[in-house]
């Protein structure tokens, strides 16, 4: 459970079996402050939902599994007549719609899930990145020159190892997926026509459970989404042990809202070089925490809060107290 700007956000509350998954990505974070804890809901809804469609796939699969398709009799009835002979080589194929839909859902959604990682990286580590972009390899790069982040070699090397273990992939058939509307590495229920041409077929047992194609390796579809999603959570409890959600630490202060107004600039040339100068009015403050210096600055622009170090503002001369 977090909350953000007074809103109480009960994550789990409609897919209860993801509660031990959120708990494995949290374990060992902690999240103070108002935004961060918003973010940290995001990521777990974006993950929740991804999860929910692996859940819906692997129920429908077991469904099918042990009864078949409503039209599966038919079709059996018509590749067991004698007449009808395919060509060895052939592949029948059965579309299951609601598979291969939940499957395509996934690899969005899991995509998203990534995306949705990257903000805490940003909030934590004054970073501008927003996305997942470039499969990691813009991250990466915002990492290696960002001079706040205190172990930028585990930072990279984490993300290079899931890179390779199942991220590039996931992206790929993702791009395949989201930019061209199909999916080729992606197998329905599927029969050689040489097994078709011996007859005798009786359930779906007689087809090969859904696959996906992988550099030319046939995968199991259920097991490579179980797999992805068992991947994931391990890589975002990672993720965020390195951007260090700890206990006591200091809020975080930034000049700017995220609706792009600023609240002060760095002066660059002048006497005051370096200072920093309110851009317009005072700043309007609501105290969440004295004991921490912990402050919400309220955007006259959009409404929305900021987090900040009340103390910044204090040694920089820019405010004497801010309401309560």
């Amino acid at each position: 459970m977090g909350f953000a700007t007074d809103r109480f956000i009960l994550l789990g509350a409609a897919h209860g079996v993801v509660i031990d998954d959120h708990k494995s990505i949290t374990e060992g974070s902690v999240f103070l402050y108002e935004h961060e804890t918003e973010l940290q809901n995001i990521l777990l809804e974006a993950y929740s939902e991804m999860a929910f469609v692996v859940n819906r796939f692997q129920s429908a699969h077991m469904d099918i599994l042990k009864n078949g398709t409503p039209e599966l009799a038919n079709y059996l009835s018509q590749i067991n007549d004698v007449s009808l002979n395919i060509p060895p080589e052939a592949i029948i194929e059965l579309h299951a719609f609601d598979l291969s839909t939940y499957f395509k859902t996934f690899l969005l959604l899991a995509k998203g899930a990534l995306d949705k990682l990257v903000p805490l990286y940003s909030y934590r580590y004054y970073d501008t990145i927003k996305q997942f972009s470039s499969k990691g390899s813009r991250l990466i790069k915002a990492i290696n020159n960002n001079k706040r982040v205190s172990r930028p070699q585990d930072f990279v090397a984490l993300i290079e190892k899931n890179k390779k273990d199942w991220i590039d992939t996931l992206v790929d058939l993702r791009n395949d997926y989201a930019h061209y509307s199909s999916l080729p590495a992606y197998q329905n229920f599927t029969l050689l026509g040489e097994r078709a041409n011996k007859k005798g077929l009786f359930s779906i047992s007689d087809f090969t459970p859904p696959l996906i194609v992988i550099n030319g390796v046939s995968i199991d579809a259920l097991d490579y989404m179980l797999s992805v999603k068992n991947q994931m959570v391990d890589f975002f409890r990672q993720f965020l042990l390195l951007c260090e959600f700890t206990q006591g630490r200091r809020p975080k202060h930034y000049l700017s809202c995220e609706c792009g107004h600023e609240f002060a600039k760095q002066q660059k040339s002048g006497m005051n070089a370096g200072k920093l100068k309110l851009t317009s009015g005072p700043l309007e403050m609501k105290i969440k925490d004295r004991k921490l210096d912990y402050a919400v600055i309220i955007c006259p622009k959009c409404n929305r809060t900021t987090d900040t170090d009340l103390k910044f503002w204090q040694n920089k001369g820019l405010i004497q107290s801010a309401s309560g």
